[in-house]
């Protein structure tokens, strides 16, 4: 287990890397060097297609939480540390993120600090320098959220998450990336259960939205 780190209640974070081939239907590890991001889970990342990266930002281990910014080249297996010296969302963890098209930009959303944090970010991956979006009315804080890029209508979803009090969340928003702005959907029919750490695609030829499983509040 590369990477692996067991902290003193016994939990295991990771910072190795995998790659999934769908062809042969196989797992396979990929072999990296020095410098790489320290052991963490509850990051964020994107896949990059103009470069062939993965991007990647924040986290959490034992050791608490982290504001850096790294690219993965899976070809050559090396980790690039990206990080503006100044001018980045701020130490987080269990954010949410969406590769935006067509601003070539990383998306960024909530997570938690010392709560549920609301703000909205944009990495230019490009320029590799962060920028926040600034909606006048926000949605309120929330982390573990699902969140997707809807290509079609120039924005982003978001499903769901933990809002730490009230508790978990089932709603439905979309982040309007040229206006800036929040609006709460309301789809027909039964929604999903109120949930936190889904995961969830978009699929653009058919225009939905597909959320798969989560955690439930336990009572």
């Amino acid at each position: 287990w590369a990477g692996r780190k067991v902290d003193s209640a016994g939990s295991a974070f990771f910072n190795d890397v995998w790659a999934y081939d769908i062809g042969s239907n196989s797992w396979s590890e990929l072999e990296t060097e020095e410098p790489r991001p320290n052991t963490r889970y509850g990051t964020a990342a994107v896949f990059d297609p103009v470069a062939g990266d993965l991007v990647t930002f924040a986290g959490f281990t034992d050791a608490g939480r982290f504001e850096d910014t790294w690219r993965f080249d899976p070809r050559a297996g090396a980790w690039t540390e990206i990080s503006p010296a100044e001018g980045n969302p701020g130490r987080r963890c269990l954010h949410s993120a969406s590769y935006d098209a067509a601003r070539h930009r990383m998306i960024i959303y909530g997570g938690q600090r010392s709560g549920p944090l609301d703000d909205i970010w944009a990495l230019d991956l490009t320029t590799q320098r962060w920028t926040e979006l600034g909606p006048a009315e926000r949605q309120g804080g929330r982390f573990y959220t699902a969140h997707v890029y809807d290509a079609g209508n120039d924005r982003v979803l978001v499903f769901g998450g933990n809002l730490g009090s009230p508790g978990l969340s089932n709603e439905l928003w979309s982040f309007e990336l040229e206006a800036q702005a929040w609006a709460l959907l309301e789809p027909m029919g039964e929604p999903p259960a109120p949930r936190e750490g889904a995961t969830a695609i978009f699929l653009e030829e058919q225009g939905r939205l597909v959320v798969f499983g989560g955690t439930a509040a336990s009572h």
